[in-house]
């Protein structure tokens, strides 16, 4: 079945990076539109290596006859599109954090729980995890099914386009900045203190309680619905002056044992993951590797004698990419298996 297919959000990072994934997709299509909010609406999005497509008015956009809409819109905008696309009679997949914890909404990591998607129909609207916890999942997912996790320790490092082009922007403008003596407040709206040349231990905001921050609270929260109520997942996460690709070191605790070298063997039998991993200097992924690819990488693969059947692994990945590459596969299933029946 040939499905029409719009993007709202176009023009954001990962609205960009949906259309690239779209023009790769095997989702039999006829026509993707474009749709945007602000003063992109009238110009052209690339997709693909060649191709262009038209940016609508998503404010004046008719989405009855539309099967499948990709968010990647802020969250304020999704609470008001996303709902009007749906009973539309359109399945929204929304990359953003608006409906992920919603009771009645599927959070799905297409390579974790591709079976919750069969529960979309309730509100024609399904979420997916936030880049950090997707990659996270993709990893932990494999684990998980042979040796059965019981505790999880994630420590983030987070790049600035996750909060989008301005954020980018502030890291050039700041770091170009601190070379020729200008003061870092002087190019400072995104972030509460200095991004170049530093780290931030907040991502998000402090909840009521415990101290955590909204990132933090939402990776173990999203967890747990990727997962089932026993995953067991405390994190700790930062932003760092990296433009594109997130990173974690990730410890586990496992009810079964293994080795290194069977933790290495189930991930190479997983889509999606690629294990990197000599123990010499240039032997491991950094972020700065990763944009444009698909996989999550992993390296630093070994053993904590601290606990039983612990391990630790260094983790990274083109967070933009990965979020489009989730979400373009959520819609391969859900063409291939749920519309048109």
């Amino acid at each position: 079945m040939a499905v029409r297919i719009a993007v709202m959000g176009a023009t954001s990072n990962v609205g960009r990076e949906i259309l690239q994934v779209l023009s790769e997709s095997g989702i039999p299509h006829m026509d993707v539109s474009a749709l945007a909010a602000d003063r992109s609406v009238g110009g052209e999005a690339s997709y693909g290596e060649d191709d262009t497509v038209p940016v609508g008015d998503i404010g004046r956009f008719d989405f009855r006859g539309v099967d499948i809409v990709y968010c990647a819109l802020p969250e304020e905008e999704a609470t008001i599109h996303v709902p009007r696309a749906a009973e539309a009679g359109a399945v929204v997949i929304d990359t953003g954090p608006r409906f992920r914890m919603e009771p009645n909404v599927p959070l799905v990591a297409a390579g974790v729980n591709p079976k919750a998607l069969s529960r979309y129909a309730k509100r024609n609207i399904v979420a997916t995890p936030s880049t950090i916890t997707l990659m996270v999942a993709e990893a932990l997912s494999p684990l998980h099914d042979a040796f059965s996790l019981t505790r999880t320790l994630v420590t983030t490092y987070q790049s600035v386009s996750s909060e989008g082009r301005p954020a980018m922007d502030e890291l050039f403008n700041q770091t170009r900045g601190i070379y020729v003596n200008e003061p870092p407040a002087s190019n400072q709206t995104e972030f509460v203190k200095q991004i170049a040349f530093n780290v931030l231990p907040t991502v998000g905001e402090f909840e009521k309680k415990g101290g955590a921050t909204s990132e933090e609270a939402g990776l173990a929260r999203e967890s747990v619905k990727l997962f089932g109520a026993d995953m067991r997942l405390h994190a700790n996460c930062a932003v760092v002056p990296v433009f594109v690709g997130h990173s974690a070191f990730i410890n586990i605790e496992c009810e079964e044992g293994f080795n290194e070298d069977q933790l290495k063997a189930v991930w190479r039998k997983s889509e999606g993951v690629s294990v990197v991993d000599h123990r010499e200097p240039r032997g491991v992924v950094t972020p700065a590797e990763t944009p444009g690819e698909d996989a999550v990488f992993i390296s630093r693969v070994r053993l904590d004698t601290t606990v039983e059947n612990g391990a630790s692994f260094w983790l990274t990945g083109d967070n933009l990419r990965r979020s489009a590459v989730n979400a373009v596969r959520v819609g391969e299933i859900l063409a291939a298996e749920h519309l048109g029946k």
